[in-house]
């Protein structure tokens, strides 16, 4: 998972741990870390989310793309 996290870009961290984890889809979600599930789903967006959701006093979960 260090490599990952060190990757340049979250697309090659992604690369990376889909070829370390190939049946990740089929795994219970409690048999690895959050650190696991983040790196295999990065939100490289999610802080602009964040303050997005917060400027309008919204769940950023619930917000809808355009």
């Amino acid at each position: 998972m260090a490599m990952a996290e060190s990757a340049d870009t979250p697309a090659e961290g992604l690369r990376m741990m889909k070829a370390m984890a190939q049946d990740f889809l089929s795994m219970p979600f409690d048999s690895a870390p959050m650190r696991f599930w983040r790196l295999l789903f990065p939100l490289s967006f999610r802080p602009a989310l964040d303050e997005y959701s917060k400027q309008r006093d919204q769940d950023p979960l619930m917000l809808e793309p355009k």
